[in-house]
């Protein structure tokens, strides 16, 4: 590739459908009091796996948020929602009231519609830089992984001497 097509501009156009499963994700379910959770709120109950499943459909977004172009400072910031909820809501409680606020998968479409709503369309950035970026991420999501597999376990050790 050369330094001009790596220059190609271009506009971001957000496919509806990542704009529903964003919606689905985080805010799909009304509560009493005009409140709304998602489905990633509902599964983030069950510990662990519904974090890990949160992270994952997070990534999803962010994967297409590179495929569609986004510049890799969006992406950057795309990451950095789903670290922060991700890492909170592993913290029971806490991490779940913190996912019903927070909304990642939202504030990420949101930086992609506004990416779309720029009058001079962007400039079609370095697909290595962005999947360089996403790699971190996913090994970030390993990591996480395994530390919440770990504090489970150790939770779960601990609870067991307790009643033995």
């Amino acid at each position: 590739m050369t330094s001009h097509q790596n220059q190609t501009r271009r506009a971001i156009k957000v496919p509806d459908r990542l704009r529903r499963l964003a919606y689905i994700l985080d805010s799909a379910i009304p509560l009493p009091g005009g409140a709304r959770i998602g489905v990633e709120s509902v599964v983030g109950l069950i510990p662990g796996v519904g974090d890990v499943f949160g992270a994952l459909a997070s990534c999803y977004i962010i994967a297409e948020g590179i495929r569609l172009g986004a510049p890799a400072s969006v992406v950057i910031r795309m990451v950095w929602n789903v670290l922060l909820e991700s890492t909170i809501g592993v913290v029971p409680v806490i991490g779940d009231l913190f996912d019903l606020a927070f909304k990642s998968n939202l504030r990420n479409i949101a930086l992609l519609n506004e990416l779309e709503k720029r009058s001079a369309p962007v400039h079609k950035p370095s697909r290595v830089l962005s999947w360089l970026i996403f790699g971190i991420a996913t090994m970030a999501l390993v990591l996480f992984i395994w530390l919440t597999v770990s504090l489970l376990s150790a939770l779960g050790s601990a609870v067991l001497r307790l009643f033995t």
